[in-house]
């Protein structure tokens, strides 16, 4: 499996009618208010729904175990049918970029502070960063495909999914070697869309009312390192078309990892940490970590002096990508390959979660 430049093979199934007129008729028949936090409220009800399916003993898990019950809530019974079939793309995406990152970071000795295999948790930690999107009302999630979603339907599709994810894993418990990581994930998960610079950034806005922080809006500089991997790597698989984008949303997406990179070199101090995106670079091209952050000082130096006559996502692309240390070093130069299906994998533990969420991906 690789990181695909077009995903034909992954369109979901449109909302069925029953499903596209429950959330027609709560629209129609509901303010504004009323109709979001009735929506909130169901998504909350199969969250718990969810929990109470899961006795006592069946809320333990070990990090392979997880993996294995991440991908069936996002899969389900049935491979050639599957529940979220993007997200479930998506969330491998995020999961093996972040375990790239983590581990180009813990060989710095930037994470020192972690356990040892925090590369194998971050990794899961971006398997199941999404998980929250299941119990979405499937009619207003796939809504893009029968109708538009409004500004205030984006909202609380994002700000509920995180939501929901955090109450899913608080009431899990998680352990690796023995020791409980739940928290660690629950954290990675819950934060995976604050910005660097802060809150509403108008390409990607950030949402920092998280449960347990009594209503403190946190600001991504404000986060331990580890808590910042997942908003980069989600950022650059979320910016690749999506099954559910109609072609008149096209304009916001882009169709190759390439070009994702590029657009995240543009955002980089607003949306993503300047710190973290030159590892990145490193961890999947082979190049040195001095170049990597050269490439992200001479883009971020170009945004300033052109910012105003960026105004479109193709403005942005062309300016990141007519960089020469682009063209250098992320055109040419071939990509690291990632493959932890191999006997010769390093980390036999990031291999095993990988195994049981549904195979790996290997960077093209």
């Amino acid at each position: 499996m690789q990181f695909l430049d077009h995903r034909g093979v992954w369109q979901g199934r449109r909302p069925r009618i029953t499903e596209r007129l429950y959330i027609a008729t709560l629209q129609r028949t509901s303010s504004s208010d009323e109709y979001r936090k009735k929506i909130l409220r169901g998504i909350f009800k199969r969250v718990f729904d969810r929990l109470e399916q899961l006795d006592d003993g069946h809320k333990h898990f070990t990090t392979s175990s997880f993996s294995t019950f991440t991908r069936r809530e996002l899969v389900g019974p049935n491979d050639r049918s599957p529940f979220l079939p993007y997200t479930y793309m998506h969330c491998r995406e995020v999961g093996d970029l972040a375990y790239i990152l983590a581990r180009e970071l813990q060989q710095a000795g930037l994470l020192n502070y972690l356990p040892e295999d925090i590369a194998a948790l971050m990794q899961l930690s971006g398997y199941v960063h999404d998980i929250g999107k299941s119990f979405i009302p499937r009619g207003l999630l796939g809504k893009e495909l029968w109708g538009r979603l409004t500004d205030s339907e984006r909202d609380f599709i994002r700000y509920g999914h995180l939501q929901a994810g955090v109450a899913l894993l608080e009431e899990l418990q998680i352990e690796d070697n023995g020791d409980s990581v739940s928290r660690l994930i629950t954290d990675n998960v819950g934060c995976h869309h604050i910005n660097f610079s802060g809150l509403n950034h108008p390409r990607s806005p950030s949402y920092g009312e998280l449960p347990g922080m009594d209503g403190k809006l946190i600001i991504g500089s404000e986060l331990q390192l580890h808590q910042r991997i997942l908003k980069l790597c989600d950022l650059l698989s979320a910016r690749l078309k999506r099954y559910y984008r109609v072609p008149n949303d096209e304009a916001d997406s882009v169709d190759t990892l390439e070009k994702s990179i590029a657009f995240a070199l543009t955002v980089v101090g607003t949306e993503v940490d300047p710190l973290l995106f030159p590892y990145l670079l490193k961890g999947i091209y082979n190049i040195s970590l001095e170049n990597a952050k050269e490439l992200v000082e001479r883009v971020r130096t170009r945004v300033v002096l052109n910012r105003e006559r960026m105004i479109t996502l193709d403005d942005l692309l062309d300016l990141a990508m007519t960089e020469p240390m682009f063209t250098r070093f992320v055109r040419r130069e071939n990509r690291l390959k990632l493959d932890l299906s191999s006997d010769e994998s390093p980390d036999s533990h990031a291999k095993e979660i990988s195994r049981n969420f549904g195979g790996v991906l290997v960077l093209p």
